[in-house]
């Protein structure tokens, strides 16, 4: 059976594995640290899908309010762990955010995905997202700004 709810900000800790597989490369700690603040923020819940009381995949959300968009959500981290792939459960998170954007009053659903990503790109062009630009980086590493 499965099962789609808000995961409790005092149990986000639950999604730390599907972090870690997310971001590749990223310190673990530094991964930690970063779920740690998020929990804080009054903008940002996730949700989890469940499979028999099982965490099988999980999504960010954001409640943003931008001059360009008015009230949209922005989706991140959405993950599906790899022995549960395969049996829609990323589209299902997708329909439940939707439904919540569309009985919440928000305009629209965004995300970022990675230009290299070509399989979560593909899969958001399955659910229904458009590409409408580019996301742009600069990265400060402490003693300076890099590309």
């Amino acid at each position: 059976m499965e099962e789609i709810k808000v995961i409790p900000n005092k149990e986000l800790d639950l999604i730390f594995p599907m972090l870690v597989i997310l971001n590749e490369g990223v310190d673990e700690g530094k991964i930690q640290e970063r779920l740690d603040k998020i929990k804080t923020f009054d903008n940002y819940f996730c949700i989890g899908i469940y499979c028999d009381d099982i965490l099988a995949g999980c999504c960010g959300v954001w409640e943003l309010h931008k001059i360009y968009a008015g009230p949209h959500l922005e989706v991140d981290n959405v993950c599906v762990l790899p022995e549960f792939r395969g049996r829609s459960l990323g589209e299902k998170m997708m329909e439940w955010v939707a439904d919540f954007a569309e009985k919440n009053g928000f305009n629209s659903i965004e995300l970022n995905a990675y230009i290299v990503n070509e399989r979560g790109v593909a899969f958001w062009e399955k659910v229904g997202a458009i590409k409408k630009g580019y996301h742009m980086v600069k990265f400060c590493q402490g003693d300076g700004w890099v590309l």
